[in-house]
């Protein structure tokens, strides 16, 4: 028993690892790419691509249709089993394809109907090569299989492509449109890449019939929602602001909400690792064993960040992104609650057999943001700050749902077992 945890904890914080590659790649890449960027395109033009992004983010949530987090569960049920995990794999695929022949059309009758960015309709349907790519990557694949270090080979391959290419070819505002045309390429080669990954390791995506792809659809339609529903306090943020603000205020959020990302990379890459471990060992003593150090490096970074916050704002992205800093200051605090919320959801509620509580948890937090938003709307409160602020109350509400859930069906499992034994 003593050997069987010590592998499991070896599994996870190989694969933790792994991850922890990307994740830095992810916060050091953007520190050498983002400075550049802003101040060669400036606030105007940073915040169109950003918005090109956005849409591209927001459409990567329906073309992965929560496979993200299904594909975990169901190719740990069959693992070993080639044949059954190839149609696993067929299926997915087949999904997310007609799911972005789907997207793809809305984005294209979108930036043919624009008023707002009629002079840059190219970059709007740039967006669909940018959803390609991330939409055919099989990190799910290797994630399910836990097998992370493939991922970071080409993921950290793809991230430092598209940092080369843009240090070539970008040098002025009017080559903004370069920035999304090398983001789909590298995307798009990370894709291919995974794909011969799969490949080399035996595997295929076999044809599973018409059937099994309904079923697919179906087995993963509730961690759809909840990715849908998680949307609408992440990627969803650009996306409202660039349809009824500015792009200058695009840029203000996207800066900042970079750099909480950048945070956030630090801790995310626990909860993926202990998420698939978590389900078939329920380990929990590990789960708040790396939730209390993570909380603890959590708190010391935000105190940190919330001190220099300002002179890394100007630093990074220059004057013109000076009024960032309010809105930095709104996400350091929100960073405090969504790194143990995370973990507090399906690693810990999914391994109880509540996945539904954590889903339950971000639909009420939608709920919350459309109606936050809506407000924000009607009442003429479209900036950056106000977009900040809603995450932030959302985040509050998921977190101490997670946390009152989480304790309540742990102690009931704890007593269950007690009896059992006695």
């Amino acid at each position: 028993m003593a050997n069987s945890e010590k592998e499991d904890q070896k599994r996870v914080f190989q694969n933790a690892g792994a991850l922890f590659v990307i994740q830095i790649a992810n916060m050091v890449l953007p520190f050498i790419l983002l400075p550049y960027l802003t101040h060669v395109l400036g606030a105007q033009y940073y915040g169109l691509v950003a918005f090109g992004v956005g849409i591209a983010q927001l459409g990567f949530v329906i073309t992965d249709y929560g496979f993200s987090l299904y594909a975990p569960v169901a190719l740990s049920k069959i693992r070993g089993d080639v044949l059954k995990i190839n149609k696993v794999v067929g299926a997915i695929y087949c999904c997310r394809i007609l799911l972005f022949l789907l997207v793809s059309a809305i984005i294209y009758l979108y930036a043919l109907n624009t008023q707002q960015y009629a002079e840059h309709r190219e970059l709007i349907l740039l967006s669909i090569l940018i959803l390609a790519g991330t939409t055919l990557q099989p990190v799910w694949f290797f994630h399910g299989i836990e097998k992370m270090g493939y991922i970071t080979f080409f993921s950290l391959l793809s991230r430092l492509s598209f940092l080369l290419l843009v240090v070539l070819f970008v040098a002025t505002k009017e080559d903004y449109f370069y920035v999304a045309l090398f983001n789909g390429i590298t995307h798009c080669a990370a894709a291919l890449l995974g794909l011969v990954l799969i490949y080399k390791l035996g595997y295929r995506a076999t044809w599973p019939g018409w059937q099994n792809v309904l079923e697919t659809f179906k087995a993963s339609m509730e961690f759809f929602w909840s990715r849908a529903a998680v949307s609408t306090y992440t990627a969803a943020g650009t996306v409202f602001l660039g349809l009824w603000g500015t792009s200058v205020q695009v840029a203000y959020y996207s800066a900042a909400e970079q750099l909480y990302k950048g945070a956030q990379a630090f801790f995310s890459p626990l909860s993926q690792a202990l998420y698939p471990n978590m389900l078939k060992n329920r380990n929990f003593s590990l789960l708040f064993k790396v939730m209390k150090w993570a909380v603890l490096c959590c708190l010391i970074g935000v105190l940190i960040g919330s001190i220099i916050g300002d002179q890394v704002i100007e630093l990074l992205f220059g004057i013109e992104f000076v009024n960032a800093n309010a809105v930095l200051l709104i996400f350091l605090v929100t960073l405090m609650f969504t790194t143990p919320s995370t973990m507090l959801g399906y690693p810990l509620l999914g391994a109880l057999g509540k996945v539904n509580l954590a889903n339950k948890s971000v639909f009420l937090g939608a709920a919350l943001q459309l109606c936050l938003l809506s407000f924000c709307y009607w009442f003429g409160y479209v900036t950056a700050f106000s977009v900040a602020i809603c995450v932030l109350l959302v985040e509050l509400l998921v977190f101490f749902l997670r946390a009152y859930w989480g304790n309540k069906y742990l102690r009931a499992s704890t007593n269950s077992q007690l009896e059992n034994n006695h």
